[in-house]
């Protein structure tokens, strides 16, 4: 028997002045790692999503725009925070259809609390988050 090495995981990391806004950028840094279109969007999705803490708020709101994406066959270019209460967000997005999408990198089968980094320093916010692919 041996072992067989494997990437089985892809990160991305963001920052932004604050929070709603680093949202918005690890959401679309997930989107792009995947792939990218010049097409207009299309649809336009609204998800509300309720967490613990804004570590799981990071974790449960990436992985709610990877279902929808998923099981509508879309492809998300842009999104806007309509409201941030704690560890609550209401969020818009903006898609095309995966058929428009060219693939450059691998799909992303899971958000992962590995190596998750959320927090602000000197007014700015960062975040890591690393994905299944």
């Amino acid at each position: 028997r041996r072992q067989l090495p494997h990437t089985a995981d892809t990160g991305v990391e963001a920052e932004a002045p604050d929070l709603p806004r680093l949202i918005v950028e690890l959401a679309l840094a997930m989107f792009e790692s995947m792939g990218e279109t010049v097409a207009e969007p299309v649809e336009e999705v609204t998800v509300v999503v309720e967490s613990e803490t804004i570590e799981d708020l990071i974790v449960d709101v990436l992985s709610e725009w990877l279902f929808i994406a998923e099981t509508r066959e879309l492809h998300f270019t842009s999104f806007d925070v309509e409201s941030l209460d704690g560890s609550n967000i209401r969020m818009h997005g903006s898609a095309v259809p995966l058929s428009l999408v060219e693939m450059t990198g691998p799909s992303i089968k899971a958000v992962t609390y590995h190596g998750l980094v959320v927090g602000e320093e000197g007014g700015q916010w960062h975040g890591r988050v690393y994905f299944d692919v």
